[in-house]
């Protein structure tokens, strides 16, 4: 995604992501940084998320957001 926004995007990205308090503490950099924050992030909603009185589900959105909008359907169905 980054490859087709506008350099200003990418760059306000990047620093949304490096330059906040975890970026900092962890010494994060570049886009490199920037994933590494992502998946950090994701590992605790994931953990927060089992702990939670609420079912949860992931939906792989990577196969375009048709297929997901039918898996929702299928589930509030």
């Amino acid at each position: 995604m980054i490859a087709r926004r506008p350099t200003a995007w990418r760059d306000f990205f990047v620093s949304y992501h490096t330059q906040q308090e975890y970026g900092r503490a962890h010494q994060l950099h570049g886009i490199e940084g920037t994933v590494q924050a992502l998946v950090a992030r994701q590992r605790l909603e994931e953990e927060l998320l089992v702990q939670m009185p609420v079912k949860a589900v992931q939906i792989d959105t990577s196969a375009g957001w048709d297929d997901a909008r039918s898996i929702l359907r299928e589930m509030i169905g």
